[in-house]
């Protein structure tokens, strides 16, 4: 077994056998790896997803006007709530959400572009707990922090 050091570099024929001369005279044994595996050339995985095409998770949404913010969870596709918020304001009044009395009450409107994921979770109950945690640790939430009591 040698005492010289071992360094890995990509084989590049007509070039690897001169850096190994080279390196032999610093005691050095390289190994060599094989640059164009498949894996390194074919994509990995399915496209990024925007967060508008995320599902399963815990979401804020910030006021553009104060430092309010509103903080939920769902499954279904983010765009679609975000749509479901927005649109919201034109329904009676006993019917709106709390992001809509804020829109209204206040005259002010929320930053619908960049809604910040804040957790995934596929299953129902943890994404509902991770939820709960959120709204408790922002102290600026309009949730009615009704259902966040353990």
């Amino acid at each position: 077994m040698s005492n010289n050091k071992i360094i890995s570099i990509p084989y590049v024929k007509g070039l690897s056998d001169n850096i190994d001369r080279f390196f032999k005279h610093f005691n050095l044994d390289v190994v060599y790896s094989v640059p164009k595996k498949l894996d390194c050339i074919i994509k990995r995985g399915k496209d990024k997803l925007t967060n508008a095409q995320q599902t399963g998770v815990v979401y804020q949404i910030n006021c553009l006007d104060c430092d309010s913010c509103y903080i939920g969870q769902i499954r279904r596709h983010l765009s679609t709530r975000t749509n479901e918020y927005q649109s919201n304001v034109k329904k009676q009044d006993s019917m709106h959400s709390v992001v809509s009395k804020h829109r209204i009450n206040n005259n002010h409107e929320f930053d619908w572009n960049n809604v910040k994921i804040l957790h995934r979770e596929t299953h129902n109950r943890k994404r509902e707990v991770a939820e709960m945690f959120f709204i408790k640790r922002d102290n600026n939430t309009i949730n009615l922090q009704v259902d966040t009591e353990i």
